[in-house]
This record gives structure tokens, sequence and C-alpha cells, in this order.
């Protein structure tokens, strides 16, 4: 992707990934589910729907959140 806006959301997702993983016990039962997130995400997307797309993604935060909670601080 040659898009700046899109390599920096990217990286910035990582960072919080790389936290969560390291703050929060892994729920193997959750990775399934949670690729088949990713993969309607990128379906929605080579399919044209940006729209669509963001759907998903809110779809996927809604379903990480539901499983992981909030980050205590």
């Amino acid at each position: 992707m040659q898009n700046r806006q899109a390599m920096t959301i990217y990286e910035e997702n990582c960072d919080r990934i790389n936290v969560l993983q390291h703050t929060r016990r892994h729920l193997p039962e959750r990775i399934v589910p949670a690729m088949k997130e990713h993969f309607q995400i990128l379906d929605t997307l080579q399919a044209g729907n940006p729209e669509a797309a963001m759907q998903d993604v809110r779809n996927h935060l809604a379903q990480t959140l539901r499983w992981w909670g909030p980050v205590d601080t």
C-alpha cells in the first residue's frame, strides 16, 4: 500500500495490538473468529466497498472488546 495514511494507521494498530498481547492473557478460542473478521474486512475492501469495510472494522473492534474488555489503566 503506497498510502502514507494507511501505513501510519497500520503501524499504530500494530503497536496497540502488541501492547494488548503483552498485557492480556492469550485467548486461543478468539483466534479463529478474529481471523474470519479480518478476512471479511479484506474481502469487503477488495470488493470495492469501503463503507461496508468500515462497518466490518467496527464489528471486529466490538467483538474484540467483548472478548477482552477494556484495557486496565
